[in-house]
């Protein structure tokens, strides 16, 4: 399953960076295949809301594992072994899907191995660093390129699930050939070798393993409370959305491929389109973050308020550009919060703490809901007040001010 190491290219020109694109979209193609049959295989096992908020909050757990490990056992064994690692938990639970009969027991061991391992996002985004650090890519515009693929991908994968493919079993033959597709381009992604490192080798590796000082400057603190927030409105957000379009729209299987795919492409367009555009006419970071924020809240009132389905579809047009280019920003900002032999576990820890959320969101999403129709909606804009606090208050100063120390043997040099 792992593609064999290669030598690193010196260079890397845009033409390098097709395989970790295509990677990429194939790898986030065959679980996008597979979405429109998920709602009526959970009504078939009569898996209600409460069983559906037990299984999202397992998979935040698992992720939360995964994210903290797997990203930052990048940074120690090099990312093409680990973008392996996550092929090989995507493929592991496909063929537990296709093998198991079906049962609830079956959605949560189908869904473990990819959630633990397939790490490939983030890992990716560490090895961006890397090609940046080296003066082989443009870091701001891989990262853009690749949230554009992800999207595309997410677009067409519930389009071809939702119109051409028959049977959730077809699908998942469907999703094996992408992730056999993935593994292929993984053999042709450029990977920098590892930089000598001029510290001695750790008394204690697993203390070592666990040790990110990036993780602890008052930037990645910064970044994490707004991650948060932002992770707990969304799923928050998510417990009632998804009933309130069955009960407006009537939506079902076909509708929630159609809806889905409109989603990817509006990211897609964020990505690649619209975030390089508006990044680069405004200067004042902390302001677009917050315009944002605005749409961020602001479209999810409107969204749940409309009683007209192309008026839902143009406020998540608006949405998904400003978290698109929320994203963007942020993630192009992480960079610099750690040196490349941290990186890796740095984008892990932020990934784990939106684990954490996602374990919360749901239970506390549903507990809002019981107790008032707009109780979530309130929490949702609340988060998002929260978030700008955070970006008016800190955002500047500890992000964008970070400075890397100088490291120990440099120092001693001067």
């Amino acid at each position: 399953m792992c593609p064999p190491s290669a030598k690193a290219a010196p260079a890397a020109p845009p033409s390098a960076q097709l395989p970790l694109l295509l990677h990429l979209g194939f790898l986030t193609a065959s679980f996008g295949v597979l979405v429109p049959f998920f709602a009526s295989r959970r009504d078939s096992l009569s898996c209600d809301a409460s069983c559906f908020g037990r299984y999202s909050s397992a998979r935040s757990a698992a992720g939360l594992v995964g994210s903290l490990l797997v990203t930052r056992l990048s940074d120690l064994l090099g990312r093409r072994a680990v973008l392996c690692l996550g092929l090989a938990g995507a493929l592991a639970g496909l063929l537990l899907s296709a093998s198991l009969p079906h049962a609830v027991s079956t959605l949560y061991v189908a869904m473990l191995p990819g959630a633990l391992l397939q790490q490939n996002f983030s890992v990716a985004k560490a090895l961006v660093s890397d090609l940046a650090a080296l003066g082989l890519c443009d870091r701001p515009k891989l990262i853009g390129r690749m949230g554009m693929v992800v999207g595309l991908a997410f677009m067409l994968g519930p389009a071809l699930g939702g119109s051409v493919i028959p049977t959730f079993e077809a699908g998942l033959n469907v999703a094996i050939a992408m992730v056999l597709l993935s593994a292929v381009c993984l053999l042709f992604v450029t990977v920098p070798p590892p930089a000598p490192s001029s510290t001695p080798a750790p008394s204690n590796p697993l203390a070592s393993f666990f040790n990110l000082p990036a993780a602890r400057s008052p930037g990645a603190l910064t970044v994490m409370c707004m991650r948060v927030l932002m992770s707990l409105a969304f799923h928050v957000f998510m417990t009632v959305w998804s009933p309130s379009l069955k009960e407006r729209f009537d939506f079902q299987p076909k509708d929630h491929g159609r809806f889905m795919s409109a989603i990817g492409l509006f990211y897609a367009l964020s990505q690649g389109v619209f975030a390089p555009f508006v990044t680069k006419r405004v200067s004042a970071t902390p302001r677009l973050l917050l315009s944002c924020c605005l749409f961020l809240s602001l479209g999810r009132c409107l969204a749940l308020a409309t009683t007209s389905l192309a008026v839902v579809y143009g406020i998540f047009f608006a949405i998904i550009m400003s978290l698109g280019t929320f994203n963007t920003v942020l993630a192009s900002d992480v960079q610099r919060l750690a040196p490349t032999s941290e990186i890796g576990g740095l984008i892990g820890v932020l990934g784990s703490v939106e684990s954490v959320a996602g374990m919360a969101g749901p239970l506390l999403g549903g507990a809002l809901a019981e107790r008032h129709e707009l109780a979530p909606i309130s929490f949702v804009v609340a988060a998002y007040l929260g978030v700008a606090a955070i970006v008016l208050g800190r955002y500047e100063r500890t992000v964008l001010g970070h400075k890397q120390p100088v490291a120990e043997g440099k120092a001693k040099a001067e």
